[in-house]
């Protein structure tokens, strides 16, 4: 698939090809159709967060690997899902949640995936909307809204 991407941490994005992502399970692969541009998306490209006091958040920390394609806040078309998935169709418009956490700590638990020190944002950590395609968990887990 295309996507444009950080190959390079302050360097202009390129149009890369990357593997199609592949469902498992319950995964949905959505068909990116809108993607918003946010300031998170900056921190991706430069390399991290200044979290004040001189300290900084290196995205590599985190688990995002180069090159990665930013971008989380996506509507876009189910064009593929696992064979586990249930209550999507293709075809299917939807919103992907942003901060998709692991499903399994004691944050997921209680609802609060962006708290969640495991995560798998699209976007933040695995490839997001800038590319053609994003696997997401679909809903119930409210990862997907619509449809």
């Amino acid at each position: 698939m295309k996507a444009w991407a950080v190959v390079a941490h302050g360097a202009p994005l390129e149009c890369v090809e990357l593997p199609d992502p592949e469902p498992a399970g319950t995964d949905v692969v959505v068909e990116v159709t809108r993607c918003g541009v946010c300031h998170s998306d900056l921190h991706l490209w430069h390399g991290g967060y200044d979290l004040g006091g001189g300290k900084f958040l290196a995205v590599k920390d985190r688990g995002l690997l180069l090159p990665a394609a930013p971008g989380h806040e996506i509507v876009g078309r189910v064009v593929r899902f696992g064979p586990d998935a249930t209550g999507v169709a293709i075809g299917d418009e939807r919103v992907v949640y942003p901060w998709i956490g692991c499903g399994q700590c004691d944050r997921c638990a209680a609802e609060e995936d962006n708290l969640c020190l495991n995560q798998r944002s699209p976007g933040a950590i695995v490839n997001g909307g800038f590319a053609r395609l994003v696997k997401v968990p679909p809903n119930p887990a409210g990862h997907l809204a619509g449809g």
